[in-house]
């Protein structure tokens, strides 16, 4: 797991400001720490996804454990948000 950006990757929670933050793998709908990110109608791929979660007040944010094709395809076939 990286640990680019602020808030709970670099161990405070953004929501609540405690540091009790902790990562691990994580399983949601399905016994599978993978995203499929769909990349086009047949292509896409499968990523390993992990959760950072803060002990005090719950907050969980959930990272990929993307490559340089993952991001490529990413950039290509999605959206990007603007900023505000």
């Amino acid at each position: 797991m990286t640990t680019q950006g602020n808030g709970m990757a670099q161990g405070v929670c953004p929501g609540c400001g405690s540091t009790e933050v902790y990562a691990g793998e994580a399983y949601y709908g399905q016994a599978n720490p993978n995203v499929r990110l769909k990349f086009g109608a047949l292509r896409g791929t499968t990523v390993p996804v992990s959760a950072l979660v803060c002990a005090d007040c719950g907050r969980l944010e959930w990272r990929l454990a993307l490559d340089g094709d993952d991001r490529e395809g990413i950039r290509k076939h999605f959206s990007r948000v603007p900023t505000r």
